[in-house]
């Protein structure tokens, strides 16, 4: 399995440019009922020849979509740090209290994301409690065709890594306990970003002030419930 990956979303591109990008490996990716995010007007994920990290490669991507003066939004390169599947438990409750809504912000110009957390959850499959659970998170999210069905995304985009660490650890937690909850969550760490123009809308960021806020508030509603 690749530990490496990359993905492009740009709000503007033009049709040559795609056409190139397809013939170097990449293919759409199809979402929808994007939430909490601007939807892209191309997704893709890139599945060629090349192994990745490449130098070459991700000069060539960027030298392409600089030259097109249609193109605007972001490329990355990804190392996925850890990842998990998670069937939690069966019986009907939750014992512990549910977790802070994420205050998220348009990213500055100029920066980028550290890392990201995916959380996926199969909606034909799992309860509707652990679906609600989720949504009341009011994470970034959007959903695409699966194996099993609709899979609804969840994503955090964090600006510290270290921060991005913690939450994935405490998400982690939260799902293995919802009931009925079948999914999986993963941790990637940004190596290399492309944002074109330096203002480029696209995923909201949890800064690192809102993720200090978020991990403490956190903390004193588990305290809370297990005493």
């Amino acid at each position: 399995m690749a530990t490496n990956d990359l993905h492009l979303s740009a709000l503007s591109i033009s049709r040559s440019t795609c056409d190139q990008l397809e013939r170097t490996g990449f293919s759409r990716d199809v979402f929808a009922n994007n939430r909490y995010c601007v939807a892209s007007a191309y997704h893709g994920s890139y599945g060629g020849p090349v192994p990745i990290p490449n130098n070459e490669l991700w000069t060539r991507l960027c030298t392409l979509l600089l030259s097109d003066p249609h193109f605007e939004g972001h490329l990355e390169e990804e190392r996925m740090i850890r990842k998990a599947f998670v069937t939690g438990p069966i019986r009907a409750g939750i014992d512990r209290s549910p977790l802070a809504a994420f205050e998220m912000e348009a990213v500055p110009p100029g920066s980028h994301k550290a890392c990201d957390i995916h959380l996926g959850i199969e909606l034909n499959l799992s309860s509707a409690e652990s679906c609600d659970a989720l949504e009341d998170l009011r994470m970034a999210s959007f959903d695409r065709q699966g194996e099993q069905g609709v899979r609804r995304i969840y994503t955090v985009t964090c600006e510290s890594y270290d921060d991005g660490e913690a939450i994935y650890e405490t998400l982690y937690s939260f799902i293995r306990a919802l009931p009925g909850f079948i999914g999986k969550i993963k941790l990637e760490e940004t190596t290399r970003y492309l944002r074109h123009p330096t203002h480029a809308d696209g995923l909201p960021i949890v800064t690192v002030t809102a993720a200090s806020r978020w991990l403490n508030v956190t903390q004193e509603r588990l305290s809370e419930a297990t005493r």
